[in-house]
């Protein structure tokens, strides 16, 4: 068993649901809920992404062509429900919310594939992981636009990332913190709380099989698990990041594979 899977197999799942504005259009955001602040299993296998992410990127995945824009209906917005939300009067020495965001999920292979392409969008600096290796080496995703407007999204070609194999089993991994979007950066002085609230990320995966038919994976509360969890305590473009670097111990390595 893979280490993502025996993650998703301790989690404690509720899956409400919420709405919220980004201009004029009203979307749905889909809030799941994941008691994992004190989970050490979750924040090891945390630990060794962000870990593995200090390597800067990727050989095997590349920026490319967005799919079609109707792919994005096979996916919903997620959030974690119970994620920190700043509501009080913002000033000069406001702070964004602490903890970091995790959304995980594990996607089988119907075919043998061909060729996979990774849709993505955040509320927030988002990280991309595949098979517990970093996706892509940008840097601060998405980058700064109107927080209430305009949202930039990154689709990769990560053919070379994933196991091909008719049945394989591919994990997917994502953190997300609050620049961008609901931190100081973004927020004038006396609003109240942060212009945004809680991070959030949606995403579609494409995969395409050796018989030339597709199929598509798009971010969903039945198969995706979240909680604030890992060794980012704290995030923000003003802030800084605060990670806490306690050694992990050999009992808790064990569930990472050999």
């Amino acid at each position: 068993m893979s280490f993502f899977n025996a993650v998703m197999m301790c989690l404690v799942v509720i899956l409400p649901q919420k709405s919220f504005e980004i201009g004029q259009k009203k979307l749905k955001l889909t809030t799941i809920n994941a008691n994992m602040r004190s989970n050490k299993f979750f924040t090891c296998t945390a630990a060794m992404l962000l870990t593995m992410s200090a390597l800067a990127g990727n050989d095997d995945a590349r920026l490319t062509t967005p799919l079609a824009d109707k792919a994005w209906d096979c996916s919903v917005w997620l959030s974690v429900v119970d994620a920190p939300v700043i509501s009080g009067v913002v000033n000069d020495g406001a702070r964004a919310a602490d903890g970091a965001n995790w959304f995980v999920t594990t996607v089988r292979n119907g075919k043998k594939v061909k060729e996979a392409r990774w849709m993505t969008v955040g509320l927030g600096v988002y990280d991309l992981y595949i098979n517990g290796q970093p996706v892509g080496a940008e840097v601060l995703k998405p980058g700064f636009t109107h927080p209430l407007k305009t949202k930039r999204s990154y689709t990769y070609d990560v053919t070379g990332m994933v196991a091909k194999k008719a049945g394989a089993e591919n994990q997917l991994a994502v953190q997300v913190t609050p620049g961008w979007w609901a931190d100081k950066i973004v927020t004038p002085g006396g609003n109240q709380g942060m212009y945004g609230t809680k991070c959030a990320f949606r995403g579609v995966l494409e995969l395409t099989y050796a018989d030339g038919t597709k199929e598509t994976f798009g971010t969903d509360t039945k198969t995706w698990k979240a909680g604030i969890a890992g060794p980012v305590k704290h995030a923000a473009i003003f802030d800084g990041t605060a990670r806490c670097m306690m050694p992990v111990s050999p009992k808790d390595l064990r569930i990472f594979p050999s």
